[in-house]
């Protein structure tokens, strides 16, 4: 196996509901997600959407806000995941990512590789970097409601059908 590995996930999530239109907005539970390879055949759909080869086994849970992600590392060898190079695409548009330990400030900012040695499992989170964003404040002597960081939902209550996005994740 060479010194330096290279995995590319390609998590391609299909978004269904339970019709096509609705003029209501969409409970979040409402959602189906599958894991799909680059192809568009279906691996996995569930809860916890699963990927399994010979090095690594990453289960993915789509969450209101960000996704969570647990990777175990198979391989006799170190992996590193390296975060300024994946992507979260929604739409056909691919967007920065950020994970669990990254200051909402430094979002932008460049991120080093999380290492995964061998036989270990690492778990962290998956946040598109587009959907945090800094809250203004509002004071008055009614009432005040100071400003703070935020995140948006990962899916709008309006997708439709068939929506895709995914996680492009190096290693």
């Amino acid at each position: 196996m060479k010194n330096t590995i290279f995995y590319v996930i390609a998590f391609f999530c299909m978004v269904s509901l339970s019709s096509c239109y609705t003029t209501n907005s969409v409970p979040y539970n409402d959602y189906k997600f599958s894991l799909v390879d680059q192809q568009g055949n279906v691996k996995d759909t569930g809860d916890a959407l699963t990927y399994v080869d010979s090095s690594i086994i990453a289960s993915f849970a789509v969450g209101k806000k960000d996704i969570s992600m647990v990777l175990k590392n198979q391989s006799p060898s170190t992996i590193k995941i390296l975060w300024d190079e994946s992507l979260f695409i929604k739409n056909g548009n691919p967007g920065k990512v950020m994970h669990a330990g990254v200051k909402f400030t430094d979002r932008n900012q460049a991120q080093p590789p999380s290492v995964v040695p061998a036989g270990t499992t690492f778990d962290d989170v998956i946040v598109p970097t587009d959907n945090v964003y800094w809250r203004e404040g509002y004071y008055s002597k009614y009432g005040s409601s100071p400003g703070g960081w935020e995140k948006k939902d990962l899916l709008p209550s309006y997708t439709s059908k068939g929506d895709q996005f995914g996680v492009f994740m190096p290693m």
